[in-house]
C-alpha cells in the first residue's frame, strides 16, 4: 500500500500484545519514528544491533533490537551536485480468475439442481459478461521520484543539502501518496579541538489509503467502497545541534540537543449513497482526527580512548541523557448531513445529536545514565562491559528506575595467523 509504514522485525517477534518494532536512532536521535520520513538517497549507512550486549546501552527500549541510521554529510573538497530521478509503473502481477455474470448464473442453477430444486434463473445467457469488479478496483499506477542534492566544503566547513519529491499512485484506484522532503546537515571545525554541527529535516506527505480489499468474495461492495473518501496528511520537523571538544588526545566530550515535532490529520467521509449508509438510513458520516506532538533529547557523553601498551586498547564511555515529550489529540465526528458536497469540511452541518468531540493529552520523560568499557588485545580478543540506568515516567513511582547491565567476550578468529591462508574470509568473530 502506498505510504504504508516500514515494518522491520529483528530476530522475530518478542510480544503478542506490544509492539515488536525495533528502536530507531537517526543521527543520534533516539526514537526517530517512521523510516518513510527519510529519503533513502540521504542515507549514508544502516547498522543493526540485535544481541543483548549491543542493545543494552539503549536500555529497555532496545529490547526489540536497534536500527542506527546515519545520513550523508558534506566532505572536504570541491562542491558537487547530484540528481536522482526515476519514473515507473506498477500493476497487479496476476488477477484472480473469477466467474462472469453468465457463468455465475449457471453455477446458481447447478446448485439448485443439485439440491433437487428447479433452476432459479430462467435464461443465464442474457447476463453475458456483466461487470468485472477487478477492473473497477485496479489500475496501472504511476510512480515517480526526484531528488537534487548538493554537498561540499573545505577543511573547516562542510554541508549537505537535499530536496526530494516522491509521488506514487496505488494499484487500487483512488489510493496513493505524495511526499516532499528536505534535509540540511552542517559541520564546522573551530580550531583543532572543537567541532560543532547542525541537522535539519522537513517532511510533508498527503496520503490516500486503500479503502477496498481484494480478499473475500464481495467484490461489488469492495468496488462501491471507492465512494468513500479518506485523506491522511502529516508534517514532521527535526532540528538538532551538537558540539564536541577534545581537550587532550583521546578524551572527547560531546553534547547534543535535538527536537522532533510532528502533526498529523486524518479526514474521512462516507457519503449517504453507500449501501451501508442507505441501509442504516444515514445521510453521510464524517470524522476528523488530529494529533500533534514533540520530543526533545539532550545527550551528554565523555569518551576516552588509549593504547595502554602495544596492542592493548581501552575505550571508556560515560554519559547522561534526558528525553521528554508531549502528545495531544482531537477527534471530531458527526453524521446525517444535508448533502454530500462538502465531505468532512462542514461538520457543523451534522445532526446535533450525532456530534461527538474527544480530546487527549499525555506527557512523558526518560532520564538515563550510561557507561561502557571496551578492552581489546591486538584486535583479536575483546571484552565489553555495558550498563544503563533508566528512569521512566511511564512506570509506577515504585518501579520507575531499572539497571540494564551486560557483558560480552569476543574472539576475532580472522585475525589469527592460522586464518591468513583463507584469503576470501575477511571477518570471522565469535562472541559470547
Amino acid at each position: 500500500e502506498p505510504g504504508a509504514a516500514t515494518n522491520i522485525l529483528i530476530r522475530g517477534g518478542n510480544s503478542i500484545s506490544a509492539s515488536n518494532q525495533p528502536l530507531y536512532v537517526v543521527d543520534g536521535f533516539i526514537g526517530a519514528g517512521d523510516l518513510n520520513l527519510i529519503d533513502p538517497n540521504d542515507i549514508e549507512s544502516i547498522e543493526i544491533l540485535k544481541d543483548a550486549a549491543a542493545t543494552s546501552i539503549y536500555g529497555a527500549r532496545g529490547a526489540n533490537g536497534v536500527v542506527i541510521i546515519t545520513t550523508k554529510r558534506g566532505t572536504e573538497g570541491g562542491n558537487s551536485v547530484t540528481v536522482n530521478a526515476y519514473v515507473g509503473v506498477q500493476q497487479v502481477a496476476k488477477r484472480l480468475e473469477m466467474l462472469n455474470a453468465r457463468e455465475y448464473a449457471e453455477m446458481l442453477n447447478q446448485q439448485d439442481v443439485a439440491a433437487g430444486q428447479e433452476p432459479s434463473i430462467e435464461n443465464p445467457s442474457i447476463y453475458e459478461k456483466g461487470t468485472d469488479w477487478q477492473d473497477e478496483i485496479l489500475q496501472t499506477a504511476l510512480m515517480q521520484n526526484y531528488q537534487v542534492a548538493a554537498s561540499g566544503g573545505n577543511k573547516d566547513t562542510r554541508y549537505y543539502l537535499s530536496l526530494s519529491m516522491f509521488d506514487q499512485e496505488g494499484v487500487i484506484k483512488r489510493s496513493g501518496i505524495r511526499r516532499y522532503q528536505t534535509r540540511l546537515n552542517l559541520d564546522r571545525k573551530i580550531g583543532n579541538k572543537v567541532n560543532i554541527g547542525a541537522n535539519f529535516q522537513f517532511s510533508h506527505s498527503a496520503r490516500k489509503p486503500n479503502l477496498v480489499s481484494l480478499g473475500g468474495f464481495d467484490y461489488q461492495s469492495s468496488a462501491l467502497a471507492n465512494l468513500r473518501k479518506k485523506e491522511e496528511k502529516s508534517t514532521t520537523v527535526y532540528l538538532g545541534v551538537f558540539g564536541d571538544w577534545e581537550p587532550i588526545k583521546g578524551l572527547k566530550f560531546k553534547t547534543s540537543l535535538g527536537l522532533n515535532a510532528s502533526t498529523a490529520k486524518t479526514s474521512e467521509y462516507k457519503p449517504g449513497s453507500l449501501p451501508t449508509m442507505m441501509q442504516n438510513k444515514t445521510k453521510g458520516e464524517a470524522r476528523i482526527n488530529q494529533s500533534e506532538g514533540y520530543s526533545i533529547l539532550w545527550e551528554n557523553t565523555a569518551n576516552y580512548m588509549k593504547e595502554i601498551v602495544e596492542g592493548h586498547h581501552l575505550t571508556v564511555l560515560g554519559g547522561y541523557t534526558l528525553q521528554f515529550g508531549r502528545n495531544e489529540g482531537l477527534d471530531l465526528f458527526g453524521k446525517n448531513f444535508t448533502n454530500d458536497l462538502l465531505d468532512w469540511n462542514n461538520l457543523s452541518d451534522a445532526e446535533t445529536k450525532t456530534r461527538q468531540i474527544g480530546s487527549s493529552a499525555s506527557e512523558w520523560a526518560i532520564i538515563s545514565y550510561l557507561g561502557r568499557i571496551n578492552y581489546s588485545i591486538r584486535d583479536r580478543y575483546l571484552i565489553t562491559l555495558t550498563g544503563r540506568y533508566d528512569g521512566s515516567s511511564r512506570l509506577g513511582k515504585d518501579n520507575q528506575f531499572a539497571f540494564f547491565p551486560s557483558a560480552a567476550l569476543g574472539w576475532r578468529i580472522s585475525e589469527e595467523k592460522f586464518m591468513k591462508r583463507f584469503t576470501k574470509l575477511n571477518n570471522l568473530k565469535v562472541r559470547l
